[in-house]
Order: C-alpha cells, then structure tokens, then sequence
C-alpha cells in the first residue's frame, strides 16, 4: 500500500508545481529575459517588371510592323500556273513568311486538285520556300495554308515573294493573303 501512497503524493506534487509555475509566470516578472527573436520581415510590393532590351532588327527590316499583300479573287484555268499575289519586302532582312489562300472548285460534277506555293521567283519551280496542296470536291471550296522563313542577305535588289496556284480543272483562288514580319534573326 505504501508505493500506491507515494505515487499519488507524487503525482500530486507534480501537478501543483505545474500550477504553481504557470500562475507565477502569469503574476511575477518571470523567468529573466528569453532569447531574442528577430523581427518580422517586412513585405515590400515589387515594382514595376522590367523587360528585356528588344531585339535588334537589320538594316531595311521595319520592327514596327509586318508587310502585307492581298487578292480577293484570281481565276486559275486548268492545269497553268497564277501568280496569285506578290509582295515586295526591303533587301538584307529576315521574315517570317505566312499565306493563306481559300480554293474553290467551280466544277458541278468532278473533284479538282490544286497546288499552291509560296516562293522568291514568279517561276516557282526552284525557288519554292513551302508548297501544299489539296483535292476540293465539285462547288466547294478548301482553305489553304503556307509558311516559312526568308533571309535575303543581299544589300541591293529587291526581294518579293510570290503566292502561286496550279489547278487540275476549273477553279479560283479566294481571299488571299501573306503576311511577311520581320524578325531579328532566324535559328
């Protein structure tokens, strides 16, 4: 019986000291002094971003806007090359080059195909930069995209990109537009 008696007089001491130590920290001065604990960071908004210096563009090339030709409408007979439309860009520059044409069949009974292509030369044969094609179904009409990339490195002559069409029947070229941006440099 007398280890049941000294537990509890133990345990009883314990829990009065603990009480003991927290009112004591609640009415006295405490302890003495703690660690020093920093202050608080303070919060500083960012200012404004800052954004990198902008590209530098060569000599001829306009960083102020892209070049632009348009053609709402060129007949393309069967089976011969159109030059649907050409634009004339400053020599010693590089561009990002984007067409967009809309191919109708004028056909009522048979499917046509038609070939574009976006080139240097109103020859399009070996100075062809992209070329895509498509088979469009009697009285319908396809769009039709190209894109590439155009470095004339020369200081004298003028530099013009071509969109030309060939088409294996009856049909036309719609809504035709390239668009070349000048770029600072092509990787």
């Amino acid at each position: 019986m007398r280890t049941k008696t000294l537990t509890i007089g133990i345990a009883v001491a314990a829990a009065t000291s603990l009480l003991l130590v927290g009112r004591s920290s609640l009415s006295g001065p405490g302890p003495g002094p703690g660690p020093k604990v920093p202050p608080a960071p303070t919060f500083t908004p960012p200012g404004p971003p800052t954004l990198p210096n902008p590209p530098t563009f060569p000599p001829g090339a306009k960083p102020d806007g892209a070049y632009v030709a348009a053609l709402d409408t060129a007949v393309l007979p069967a089976n011969q090359q159109v030059n649907v439309v050409r634009l004339a860009l400053p020599p010693n520059g590089s561009y990002e080059i984007v067409a967009k044409v809309v191919v109708t069949n004028d056909s009522a009974d048979n499917p046509i195909s038609v070939a574009c292509a976006l080139s240097t030369s109103p020859s399009a044969d070996d100075t062809t930069i992209d070329y895509s094609s498509v088979t469009v179904a009697p009285q319908s009409r396809l769009p039709l995209t190209l894109l590439a990339t155009y470095r004339y490195a020369f200081t004298v002559g003028t530099p013009v990109v071509w969109v030309a069409c060939r088409s294996s029947g009856p049909g036309s070229a719609r809504w035709t537009k390239l668009v070349a941006t000048p770029v600072s440099k092509i990787n």
